[in-house]
């Protein structure tokens, strides 16, 4: 009777971990979008701009008038359409043993991670995007650690399911 107790115990904690990591993924991403603030913009007094904190809704605000198409759709509306599918496949490689759903979020994750830079970078030079990175506010790093956190869950699952597979009976 007590090995079945603590055999049922640590199946649940088992489970429990695995929904951890996609689980706090997707809070970070949709718990940053509404209520923090995203970057900081230093004051420019010579052309009377003061400082800003910028939140997620003031960046797509601003994002409708960029000159580069991938800033303003992704932006306006294709941050879900990628952050949505992502999601889901994160928990579906979670409740579902299967190397290709794990491997399709994997790669819908590091999809939505690749075009999330390239959006933010805009049509900025590299040297002076990655001048911008200490800006960032707690908003953009949640936003940005939940996606690292979906991505590193599909590699997880893939690789889990790869060891699983080498060691059975």
């Amino acid at each position: 009777m007590t090995t079945e107790v603590f055999s049922d115990r640590r199946s649940e904690l088992v489970v429990l971990r695995r929904w951890a990591i996609p689980t706090l993924a997707i809070l970070l991403i949709v718990l940053s979008l509404p209520w923090f603030t995203w970057q900081f913009l230093p004051a420019q007094p010579s052309n009377q701009i003061p400082e800003m904190h910028l939140t997620f809704g003031d960046i797509r605000g601003a994002a409708g008038n960029s000159t580069s198409p991938l800033t303003r759709i992704y932006f306006e509306w294709g941050m879900w359409i990628l952050i949505i599918p992502a999601s889901v496949l994160a928990l579906a490689a979670t409740k579902y043993s299967s190397k290709l759903v794990g491997v399709m979020a994997t790669c819908a994750a590091g999809l939505v991670l690749v075009v999330t830079v390239l959006a933010f970078k805009g049509v900025l030079s590299w040297s002076a995007f990655l001048a911008t990175v200490p800006n960032l506010r707690l908003g953009g790093f949640m936003f940005l650690i939940g996606l690292v956190l979906l991505l590193v869950h599909g590699v997880a699952s893939v690789r889990s399911r790869d060891w699983a597979e080498q060691h059975r009976d």
